[in-house]
């Protein structure tokens, strides 16, 4: 029984948050190819910008289900010390995950605004996450 409540408490808690935050993403990961549209290079840029979207949007909601699965763990361990190392130790590690996918969106996003904008005169096209292409190329 206990093992059926614990199923049923972490699925819940698994699905709900992907209601809350069916918005997220705008449309679907491959934005072209379906029916008769062509995929330009445009797409590829608008395609790298969904996936980027959407792992940073999965792990903002998975994480917090981990981390309160991590709790669990500590609460219900009881007199077991390992029970409740495991517990910090789910939680440490959701915590770094996602400490080290920010700053890596984060030097990323350093980089490419550099190499597109060497001289620091002018004015980068676009922000590298935001596409903006008119004709099939990306605009300048």
């Amino acid at each position: 029984m206990k093992k059926y409540l614990f199923f049923v408490l972490i699925s819940s808690l698994l699905i709900v948050p992907l209601f809350v935050s069916a918005g997220i993403l705008d449309g679907p990961l491959v934005p072209c190819g379906r029916g008769s549209s062509q995929c330009t290079l445009c797409d590829i840029f608008r395609l790298a910008k969904n996936v980027i979207d959407f792992i940073i949007a999965a792990m903002l909601i998975i994480a917090p289900a981990f981390i309160v699965i991590g709790g669990i763990r500590i609460l219900v361990a009881g007199a077991k010390p390992d029970e409740v190392e495991s517990g910090k130790k789910i939680i440490t590690n959701v915590v770094i995950g996602i400490v080290i996918a920010l700053c890596a969106w984060l030097v990323l996003s350093t980089l490419f605004n550099i190499l597109a904008n060497p001289n620091q005169t002018q004015g980068i096209p676009w922000p590298w996450n935001v596409p903006s292409c008119t004709g099939g190329g990306p605009t300048q």
